[in-house]
């Protein structure tokens, strides 16, 4: 017991080197980086933060005061006060959107458009007056709702979005940003009718979002496709509301690299429809379809609906998939992949994590679920389990680790899991769940034994269960007859 105390008291109180508090967090870390958004007060990381109270101030953010935009900088003080945002990238224009706006004025913080489609990608056929072409260091400002039904290709037939980027392209030292406009309300992209996607960013670059809120009928709320180096920070995207054999999620990657989801709220994303009869695919906050150099951080990323969803619908808790997960891996002969989920709170989902992609590095998040924390399998293939590294998680749920649907041919090869504490609350283990649950679900007699326990390695876990005594390591599969260093 005071060994288990001990590591969770350490897992939330040490922020500086990773550890999950501050933000979202009942615990506040300690100094420098009171408020857990990864900028100190003494500029060790990634800059001098302007506000540590407060984890939505950091360099790069912007504050209306006293009538003034001001900016925060990376030496930790705000910058001088303008009468107008003044193109922090250094170059390319602002412009302005208030979608609650009963006129259409002119772009400019006087006189703001009230329609996405001012910035827009469509077809020359059906852009509005005024409609600009994205360049390098733009930055577009918006508020309030933003629900309007837009037709990108002058052809009503075809899938339309709320907001469509296709072919914008900043570039590393002049990003495109889409922001929040500071002292206006809240900015939400809002769907109405069904539809694919959203906010859609596609065969894009070097796209920055802040502050904005998506919801509404869709598959995906913030999708990105075939992008490269697109940052999402301060953003909520909620209760979107797809079809569930479309892989229904808040937030989805694909084919996308080097590209981030940050400080954001994604939470209660699935299909209404769908009654209550057991955990699914297909339905997560956060999807990955291949891609790399992708990072999910510092979020809160949850299913908290339990209320009916209308007559003769029962509520959907059980239909929740996972919270983040990583489908559609790479052949072993060009799987060179790798992503990034860390500093996460997690709640709410039958798995916290899962992954159908080697080079995972799951690290520092703190998991409250209904099934497993990691589940490794298989997810749409092909799959290879190789190069994961689970570690320094806090994860309360019935198990830590499962692992499925290994494909006989592969190559399973340096999959460690190391320092993390589970808290389990069950009170029997069964052969779907245990601690960690080893699953072929396939010939057993198809597989190397010896060489699958090299290939996953358990060391120096904090395992404690609630309600069975003594507390003791479980795993099932009568394949797999090693033991882990849990303590």
């Amino acid at each position: 017991m005071f060994k288990f105390l001990i590591s969770i008291i350490l897992l939330f109180a040490t922020n500086v080197y990773g550890q999950a508090c501050g933000k979202g967090s009942l615990l506040t870390c300690p100094a420098p980086d009171a408020d857990g958004d990864g900028y100190t007060t003494n500029g060790t990381l990634a800059g001098f933060d302007c506000d540590d109270t407060n984890w939505h101030i950091f360099p790069g953010v912007w504050r209306f005061s006293g009538g003034l935009y001001s900016q925060c900088q990376t030496s930790g003080s705000w910058g001088t006060g303008a009468a107008i945002p003044d193109g922090s990238t250094g170059s390319g224009s602002d412009y302005f959107i208030d979608c609650d706006a009963v006129s259409n004025g002119s772009g400019t913080h006087a006189s703001p458009w009230n329609s996405l489609a001012q910035v827009s990608s469509m077809t020359a056929a059906v852009r509005p007056v005024g409609w600009v072409a994205l360049n390098d260091g733009d930055q577009v400002w918006i508020s309030g709702t933003c629900d309007e039904e837009l037709d990108f290709d002058n052809n009503p037939a075809s899938d339309a979005s709320n907001f469509y980027l296709y072919g914008v392209d900043g570039s590393a030292l002049n990003p495109i940003r889409i922001n929040q406009w500071p002292g206006r309300s809240q900015a939400v992209i809002d769907s109405n009718v069904y539809k694919s996607y959203i906010f859609n960013i596609e065969d894009s670059s070097y796209i920055y979002i802040d502050g904005l809120r998506i919801t509404g009928l869709g598959d995906y709320g913030l999708s990105m496709i075939v992008s490269d180096f697109i940052k999402s920070v301060n953003i909520e995207a909620d209760h979107v509301d797809g079809e569930i054999t479309n892989n229904n999620a808040g937030v989805a990657f694909t084919g996308t690299n080097n590209s981030s989801l940050t400080r954001s709220k994604i939470h209660n994303n699935y299909d209404t429809t769908v009654a209550n009869s057991g955990q699914t695919l297909n339905l997560r906050n956060v999807v990955l379809f291949q891609g790399t150099g992708n990072d999910v951080s510092y979020n809160e990323l949850f299913m908290s609906d339990t209320t009916a969803l209308g007559a003769g619908v029962t509520p959907v808790t059980a239909e929740y998939g996972a919270c983040v997960g990583y489908k559609h891996g790479d052949t072993v002969t060009t799987n060179s992949s790798t992503w990034n989920v860390s500093n996460n709170i997690i709640f709410g989902c039958a798995y916290a994590v899962e992954t159908g992609e080697a080079g995972s590095h799951v690290h520092h998040n703190y998991a409250e679920y209904r099934d497993h924390f990691f589940d490794l399998r298989d997810i749409g293939g092909p799959y290879y389990p190789q190069n994961n590294l689970v570690e320094y998680n806090t994860a309360k749920g019935p198990g830590l680790i499962k692992m499925r649907h290994i494909s006989a041919d592969s190559v399973p090869n340096n999959n460690i899991y190391r320092h993390n504490v589970h808290v389990a609350n069950r009170s029997a283990y069964t052969s779907e769940i245990g601690t960690v649950s080893d699953g072929t679900y396939d010939d057993e007699t198809a597989y190397d034994e010896a060489a699958l326990i090299t290939a996953f390695d358990y060391r120096t876990n904090c395992y404690w269960n609630l309600e069975v005594a003594p507390l003791t390591f479980l795993h099932f599969n009568a394949a797999f007859t090693h033991k882990s260093s849990f303590l």
